[in-house]
């Protein structure tokens, strides 16, 4: 079967439109804009982990979009602010420690979007005295105008139920 310079051009075009879509998707090199984003989001996730830990609600709120969520498992969604800041001023209240343990930091191409996880364990005052839970968290940033801010905090415990339950 004899192909004809129509079927040609067609699969050099088809080829070609597939080359660039891959070069489209390839990781650019580092920037030097790039490197610096990548630098002051590693010092926001040190900010985070340490107003976590040291119990500092403005510090920790400083960190927090406008419009931030934080989903906590088996509660509803805190939306805002304002809602963050009395779910964590109420929380600051019974936490005697909390350990970050950053696994993973991933920034976008674009040095205004990523993610970071790892593992923290939280201990708690309570009537039935300290209870500690062992978890995972997973922080989405972004960077709207130069500054790194949370969008999305996510943490959950690895059980279901507190221990001596």
């Amino acid at each position: 079967m004899k192909s004809s310079p129509r079927s040609h051009a067609r699969s050099y075009v088809a080829a070609l439109a597939f080359m660039l879509l891959l070069g489209g998707c390839a990781q650019a090199p580092a920037t030097e804009s790039s490197t610096s984003a990548s630098a002051a989001l590693e010092a926001s996730q040190q900010r985070f982990v340490e107003a976590m830990s040291a119990q500092d609600l403005d510090a920790l709120m400083a960190l927090f979009a406008a419009d931030a969520t934080v989903q906590v498992a088996n509660m509803p969604a805190f939306e805002g602010r304002e809602a963050i800041r009395g779910l964590y001023g109420n929380v600051f209240r019974f936490l005697e420690s909390s350990e970050y343990a950053p696994q993973r930091l991933e920034m976008a191409a674009s040095a205004d979007l990523a993610y970071s996880s790892g593992r923290v364990t939280t201990a708690f005052a309570g009537e039935r005295g300290r209870m500690t839970f062992p978890g995972k968290y997973v922080l989405v940033w972004t960077r709207p105008e130069g500054d790194w801010a949370v969008v999305l905090y996510a943490v959950s415990n690895d059980r279901a139920e507190a221990p001596g339950r």
